[in-house]
């Protein structure tokens, strides 16, 4: 099944967003993709992609973990793989914390 991906849109509700993630064929689409970019940037700028793993908040102890016992040929889909996860578990996590607007002025 072919799956047409859209970039996650903040303003979705995160129910919608949970949903949309737990679709088996959206979410092997969606981890193709970051795997793609992983492997671009691990190619062409290391640097680059451990600072995004690092705002990311991906574990230092996970990325080793996986440095260290994955084989290189596999680390891009590895990453891929703790990206989304990440991601996931964000989602759920703003899904079951309120947030207080500070403003009716500010959009967030």
């Amino acid at each position: 099944m072919n799956v047409e991906l859209y970039p996650m849109e903040p303003n979705i509700l995160p129910q919608a967003q949970i949903a949309l993630l737990n679709n088996p064929d959206a979410e092997k689409a969606y981890i193709d993709q970051i795997r793609e970019r992983v492997e671009e940037l691990l190619q062409n700028d290391p640097g680059l992609l451990f600072s995004h793993l690092y705002r990311l908040d991906i574990s230092e102890k996970k990325l080793n973990h996986i440095l260290q016992t994955i084989p290189s040929m596999d680390v891009p889909q590895a990453f891929a793989l703790e990206i989304w996860h990440r991601q996931k578990e964000r989602l759920k996590n703003k899904m079951e914390t309120p947030v207080k607007r500070l403003s009716e002025d500010w959009d967030y």
